[in-house]
């Protein structure tokens, strides 16, 4: 059986070719979701976003394209945690979801022309990074869709201490 050899990965023909035809789908597929938010930054992240990024990662650790695979991985962790708590896809938010997307798919172009993809770890520190930040934001409901209810808010408020109160301004002695 004939083999193709893509950096240190060996793979048959016939294996590689529907890997390549498949990871250009689900490419196809986070493109179209990510464009759907971009035109409404409220549109709920689904399950076809995040199952794109899943099976596109599984494929590719499967053949041995760590790099493409790592990729998807925290691309489908960050869709995964946003469809748990819906974060507000602010400038930043989508930037950065934008450019792990455009990353996936320039990386399953190299392999289309059978060449071995740049590991993307700048991208993936900064989707980690998105992901610590809605950590943090589920504590007071901040950067997402669900807000602390006014009750709570006020009971925290209540139980902040005050601040000293300043003492009334001396004015001139009467008679002086």
């Amino acid at each position: 059986e004939e083999e193709i050899a893509i950096g240190g990965v060996v793979l048959p023909l016939a294996l590689y070719s529907i890997y390549v035809g498949e990871a250009e789908q689900h490419a196809a597929t986070l493109h179209a979701q990510m464009s759907l938010l971009e035109a409404d930054p409220l549109h709920p992240v689904g399950s076809e976003f995040m199952r794109a990024a899943h099976t596109l990662s599984s494929s590719s650790r499967t053949t041995g394209f760590e790099g493409v695979a790592a990729l998807a991985y925290a691309l489908e962790k960050w869709l995964q945690d946003a469809m748990e708590l819906p974060p507000e896809f602010d400038a930043h938010r989508l930037e950065v979801t934008r450019r792990a997307i455009d990353a996936i798919g320039a990386m399953v172009q190299s392999l289309r022309g059978q060449a071995l993809p740049y590991a993307r770890d700048d991208v993936i520190a900064e989707l980690v990074a998105l992901r610590e930040g809605l950590r943090e934001a589920r504590r007071t409901g901040e950067g997402t869709h669900i807000r602390m209810p006014g009750a709570v808010r006020e009971a925290l408020e209540a139980r902040a201490p005050e601040p000293p109160a300043e003492p009334p301004a001396q004015g001139p002695e009467p008679g002086a």
